[in-house]
């Protein structure tokens, strides 16, 4: 997908020039006045700078720069990110073209969710359907996946209120009780705790807005229904025995000592070994394997649970350990841009459908990292 991704951005690059150069309206405007539409773009390109940055003065600038076959990360890739954003906002100019994007983005991931409901009838013919209850959609990874379909929920949540054909708004409501089932059948706690958490923030505020009738009453209806499915989810998952099978019981399980919480906890001490050691620009981009070469305790190969080498699985120890506290403050810059952006937004259940997603993806990077389709949702997101 990023080999197919990367080839079509350097196919793209010279007609978009050309067009650049014949049609000036297509050029990127960074001389209009300082809103925060170009605030956002010029964090993008803030991270986007300290990342190559981190790779000039990285422990293995090769490596920093082409990235790993397994995560295909690195430089290279985050420049056609970076050129894609770019590229995107200067040809997309009004709302409703990126909403036709966020469309297509919709229709994709139900696509893949319902790929993913493929997989839990173990039929050998489904990729992904043999050898794991923990459904993958066509991400590979469960908490890959599940982390895609949370932006995706709430992308149609945002196109709801101001969807007007009502066949449409049925799809709508459809596909985002179809990406909650997805989400939980992924399994994946950080992911499910994000949905939790953010739909909480999502219906609280939602139900504030109702009850002063500055949205329509259907939308705390909505609400309303939202929060008796979040109660039954949850109740369901405590009521499910730790130590059990299952997608609950797998949720249910938070203890200290299990594998994955281990795993985790493990990575973030090696993580902070490779922080003290070089906390300004970090060891440099996808070189975490390097940290916990240096870091990695002995001990660790008695315990009946394994690391992953190659990243923190926390998003703000990832980039503090790779690209320094520099490049955490330009990731925290993105973030207080994306909320401040969000209220801009004239329809009020947008904006809570944004705010919730900044809050689900912000809980759902604490316990994994960005790939590929949250890179491209996520850009999704800030050319709104």
């Amino acid at each position: 997908k990023v080999i197919f991704f990367r080839a079509l951005i350097d196919i793209l690059i010279p007609f978009w020039c050309y067009l650049m150069l014949v049609e000036p309206k297509f050029r990127p405007d960074f001389k209009q006045r300082w809103n925060w539409r170009t605030i956002g773009t010029w964090g993008v390109v803030l991270f986007a700078s300290t990342y190559i940055l981190a790779t000039i003065f990285s422990v293995s600038p090769w490596h920093s720069f082409w990235g790993t076959w397994e995560r295909m990360g690195g430089m290279f890739s985050m420049l056609h990110y970076a050129i894609f954003f770019v590229m995107a906002v200067s040809i997309f100019r009004t709302r409703e073209d990126w909403h036709a994007l966020l469309g297509l983005s919709i229709i994709a991931a139900a696509a893949s969710s319902f790929y993913g409901l493929l997989q839990t009838l173990h039929i050998d013919e489904v990729v992904g359907a043999t050898g794991r209850f923990r459904i993958i959609g066509t991400q590979g990874n469960a908490t890959a996946f599940a982390g895609y379909i949370l932006y995706n929920l709430y992308f149609a949540l945002y196109l709801l209120p101001i969807t007007r054909a009502k066949l449409s708004k049925v799809g709508l409501v459809a596909v985002s009780l179809l990406f909650t089932i997805s989400i939980v059948l992924t399994a994946s706690r950080g992911a499910v705790l994000a949905l939790i958490i953010s739909a909480v923030a999502y219906i609280i505020i939602l139900l504030i807005y109702a009850v002063r009738n500055r949205i329509r009453a259907w939308h705390g209806i909505l609400a309303v229904v939202f929060f008796a499915g979040l109660i039954f989810m949850v109740f369901t998952i405590f009521r499910t025995p730790i130590g059990g099978t299952g997608y609950f019981a797998r949720l249910r399980d938070t203890r200290l000592g299990e594998s994955t919480v281990q795993s985790r906890i493990g990575g973030w001490k090696i993580a902070w070994q490779g922080i003290l050691q070089r906390p300004l620009l970090g060891f440099g981009p996808d070189n975490f394997i390097d940290v916990f070469s240096r870091a990695y305790d002995p001990k660790f190969s008695n315990q009946p649970f394994s690391i992953l080498f190659d990243r923190a699985q926390n998003i703000v120890l990832e980039i503090v350990t790779t690209q320094g506290f520099i490049g955490l403050i330009g990731l925290a810059l993105m973030w207080f841009w994306a909320i401040r952006a969000a209220s801009r937004f004239a329809v009020t259940s947008q904006r809570v459908a944004l705010y919730a997603l900044t809050i689900a993806c912000g809980i759902n990077l604490f316990f994994f990292f960005n790939l590929f389709s949250t890179y491209i949702t996520a850009i999704l997101f800030y050319g709104l």
